[in-house]
């Protein structure tokens, strides 16, 4: 049985920053428009992660000024599998430093890949929605 592809994936370099903070804002902002983007699943991942790392206080208290929860995060490597449920041609978010790590196996999953400076750059592009 083929795997449902309906993973938005963000990639930074330990998974406790910048994606999770990435994840959260984007799931955010999806889930209050209709089908079929509110039906996307987004998930963070890192490609110098280990498993099971809370988020980063500093992210914590980003996100919890925007009224959104990463209490429970917990940290997780990228891998084949994530890669794997990526729709083709659906954009994933990756930050410089996680770039030439994944960059040969999304271009074999034919994502489409947008680079995010830093995760100030993110809070300065929150969705409208979050006040």
């Amino acid at each position: 049985m083929a795997k449902d592809r309906n993973l938005i994936l963000t990639i930074c370099t330990g998974n406790i920053c910048r994606s999770p903070m990435a994840e959260k804002l984007l799931q955010h902002a999806l889930n209050a428009e209709g089908a079929p983007l509110n039906q996307l699943k987004v998930v963070s991942a890192g490609v110098a992660s280990g498993y099971s790392d809370p988020a980063s206080s500093n992210s914590v208290a980003a996100l919890k000024k925007v009224k959104l929860d990463l209490t429970q995060h917990q940290s997780q490597p990228v891998t084949q599998d994530l890669i794997d449920q990526i729709p083709l041609n659906t954009i994933t978010a990756i930050y410089p430093s996680a770039c030439t790590c994944c960059a040969n196996s999304l271009a074999q999953a034919k994502t489409r890949r947008f680079r995010i400076p830093t995760a100030k750059t993110l809070m300065l592009i929150k969705p409208a929605s979050i006040q």
